[in-house]
């Protein structure tokens, strides 16, 4: 298993792990292990897949040896003809090839709040609201004295992490406002967005995308931790993707209870639970 970030340097580092079958006492067990770190200057599919060749031959361990490889969706690592996947089949036909369950989540995420309109705004102001803090120590201090769960930068590419940025939102909206209306008072600079961003956030609509978003990626993040231990196995992850499943069908027939849920947040921050104009069909 292979994937690539860039580091504080902003230099892109690939990192190897290799799973493996442990026997200890005549008992197999599923074990995973880091390998390495590798600066890299080429992310095509070709160079990535001659980076690992050459580091497991330097580390001898044979391709030869490998009975499957698993990467993201990017096309360089998937690829039928140029990717890595389809350069170690070359050498070893027995490598198949599993795409990442965490990233295929992601991916399904993300594309579905690029289908709503009211989802895209509602991330676009979480960000907007962790930015306006982040700005600088003073602004952070601000916020450090009115809540009691920091507000968390949102992920851009880990979907299923953003509960955390919401979580600290959805507890908190009265908190909150009263860190902006701080903020608004103290920096003329960001009076217009604090002020545009209070009345954002005391509105039913708003309330509603925070404890729908809040629920559906509170289960799929467990679901995305459950799918990356080291020892999980496919008949273990069928098992828990048809529970998963489940769940979201449990969360769609009982949906009233989100909104139940939702109208009394409002109602105990002295919001009027209602919309100030008909949500969109994307919204319901």
């Amino acid at each position: 298993m292979i994937d690539s970030t860039p580091d504080f340097r902003k230099k892109d580092q690939l990192s190897i792990i290799i799973r493996y079958v442990k026997i200890t006492d005549q008992k197999p067990s599923i074990q995973e292990s880091f390998l390495s770190f590798v600066n890299i200057l080429s992310s095509t599919g070709e160079n990535l897949a001659n980076v690992l060749i050459e580091e497991l031959r330097v580390l001898g361990i044979k391709i030869a040896d490998c009975c499957g490889q698993s990467y993201d969706n990017a096309s360089n690592m998937k690829g039928e003809y140029k990717g890595v996947k389809s350069r170690i089949l070359e050498i070893n036909n027995k490598a198949w090839y599993t795409p990442c369950g965490g990233h295929n989540i992601n991916l399904v995420i993300g594309d579905s709040v690029k289908n709503t309109i009211k989802s895209q705004n509602y991330f676009t102001t979480l960000n907007n609201i962790y930015k306006i803090f982040a700005a600088s120590k003073k602004r952070w201090a601000i916020q450090v004295k009115y809540l009691k769960i920091n507000l968390k930068a949102p992920s851009d590419t880990r979907w299923e992490y953003r509960f955390k940025s919401i979580k600290a939102v959805k507890y908190q909206i009265k908190e909150i406002s009263l860190a902006l209306d701080e903020l608004k008072n103290t920096y003329p600079d960001c009076k217009t967005l604090a002020a545009s961003l209070i009345k954002q956030i005391n509105s039913y609509e708003f309330i509603v995308l925070t404890t729908i978003w809040y629920h559906l990626l509170s289960k799929l993040h467990i679901f995305s931790q459950l799918l990356q231990r080291k020892d999980m196995a496919i008949n273990i992850t069928l098992q828990h993707t048809f529970a998963m499943l489940l769940s979201l069908d449990d969360f769609k027939n009982n949906f009233e209870e989100i909104i139940k849920e939702a109208r009394e947040s409002s109602v105990a921050i002295n919001v009027i639970a209602q919309f100030t104009e008909r949500p969109s069909r994307d919204t319901q």
